[in-house]
């Protein structure tokens, strides 16, 4: 699988991994309380994702979005889960 360059760093998304962290890992996602809009009638910004970042109190909140994430909590738990997993399959 090849790389795809993302805000200049190397890597690739994986936003499948992010539902999984909300769903089972939740300790490992730092999450707030935000207003989010999805841009509708621009021409250049067309499906884009807009948050309020802004410090202050917000209103008309609509959703959790996550800010920071555990990457290496993240990865250990889901490690030491497929392992579980792995291992328990093989016992048959």
């Amino acid at each position: 699988m090849g790389y795809r360059e993302t805000n200049g760093k190397r890597g690739f998304l994986v936003h499948d991994a992010a539902t999984l962290a909300y769903l089972f890992y939740p300790e490992t996602l730092l999450l707030r309380r935000s207003h989010l809009q999805v841009e509708t009638q621009g021409t250049l910004t067309r499906g884009q994702t807009l948050i309020d970042r802004r410090h202050r109190a917000k209103i008309k909140v609509n959703t959790w979005v996550a800010m920071q994430v555990d990457a290496q909590g993240l990865f250990a738990s889901f490690v030491e889960d497929l392992n579980t997993l792995v291992h328990h399959v093989a016992k048959g």
